[in-house]
């Protein structure tokens, strides 16, 4: 047997099946290919000018260049060029068109070299099918290329010691060819999962956008009610007030004054609705404790002429940002509560952090309901 039995590793072009997923050959498979064929055909080539001083004869080389071209052309466009037929036939065909050019090229080379590198693209190329496809090619290879050893050397003694060189070879391809199968397939599905992830966390940011709209909009809902509620009521009296003012200005001075004097007071009890409207639209400054803030909103309350005390009990804890944002948001609308409905004098919240398991809030007052 001429030339000696070296192993190669490559993932060529993915075929065409039902059974698997297929996507177009990329750049890296197409090399491998191309470099293991070309590895096989320069051993070829140059053994046979080593053998003889001549080499091949032109139309044993143009043949020769022929069918490479044409086997790697199938093995990297199969796709175009064979998916016409059914899918069975599709595999079985390619499989068949490339055994018979491999054992062409072998016939005619004279089994120079090592010419059998050629067809180690196709140990890969069964890597991506089933596993019988694969164990069933591989089979077929060590076969075929002891099958022509055997004929050119005129002796069956090659189809005995020939498949114990070129075994090891086809095995270490083929395992191969499914280590970096199985990577490239988890290569692929992390890139699909990152695309996924991708598309999530814009949709997710779209939703909170909306989210946020939403809010936006039932604040100023709430606003729009509540300047109708009391600043509209504040101006209709103090209209009628003054109305009634300039109605009897000259008839009974001292009436008149008495109701200009209550239109001034509900003018200051409104402008005092709107500070407090103004103020309940400002968050609260995140980064101050719970304490400060709620001493704040004691503090306006007691502008409005309403006792307001704060005590905590307990040791107070660090608290979640949310959480701190709905204890000054209870507060808050529980104070203005008082302030507008309950006609008390004095009012007490108490922050209670005595339970490690919970946290009590109390708003108290002396007024009514």
């Amino acid at each position: 047997m001429q030339g000696a039995f070296a192993p190669c590793t490559l993932h060529p072009a993915k075929p065409h099946a039902a059974m698997l997923t297929t996507s177009q050959p990329n750049r890296t498979d197409l090399l491998a290919t191309i470099v293991v064929v070309a590895a096989g055909y320069i051993t070829l080539f140059l053994e046979a000018f080593l053998n003889d001083g001549q080499g091949f004869t032109w139309p044993e080389i143009v043949f020769l260049t022929c069918a490479v071209v044409l086997y790697v052309y199938l093995m990297v466009n199969d796709e175009d060029t064979i998916q016409r037929f059914s899918l069975s036939t599709n595999i079985t065909l390619f499989f068949v068109i490339e055994f018979s050019l491999l054992v062409l090229v072998g016939l005619v080379g004279r089994a120079q070299g090592q010419w059998w590198l050629i067809g180690l693209p196709l140990i890969g190329y069964a890597a991506d099918l089933t596993n019988k496809y694969l164990l069933l090619v591989s089979g077929v290879m060590v076969l075929v290329i002891s099958l022509v050893y055997a004929y050119v050397q005129g002796s069956l003694n090659y189809i005995l010691f020939v498949p114990l060189y070129l075994t090891p070879a086809i095995i270490f391809v083929a395992v191969f060819s499914k280590i970096a199968l199985r990577e490239r397939h988890g290569r692929e599905q992390v890139e699909q999962l990152a695309i996924e992830l991708q598309t999530a966390n814009q949709k997710l940011s779209e939703y909170a956008a909306k989210v946020e709209e939403l809010v936006i909009m039932q604040e100023r809902n709430r606003m729009a009610r509540e300047i109708h509620d009391s600043l509209g009521h504040y101006l209709t009296v103090v209209n009628i007030q003054i109305g009634a003012a300039r109605a009897i200005m000259d008839k009974n001075p001292a009436k008149a004054q008495d109701a200009l004097q209550k239109a001034q007071k509900l003018t200051q009890e409104g402008l005092t609705e709107v500070r407090h409207s103004v103020a309940a639209l400002r968050a609260p400054t995140q980064n101050r404790p719970l304490s400060d803030r709620l001493h704040d909103l004691v503090a306006e309350s007691q502008t409005s002429g309403i006792q307001t005390v704060f005590e905590v009990v307990g040791e107070p804890r660090p608290l979640s940002p949310r959480l701190n944002l709905t204890l000054y948001r209870a507060v808050q609308e529980a104070l203005t509560n008082v302030r507008k409905h309950a006609e008390a004098t004095h009012t007490a919240v108490v922050l209670d952090y005595t339970d490690p398991a919970q946290l009590t809030l109390i708003v108290r007052d002396n007024g009514r309901g």
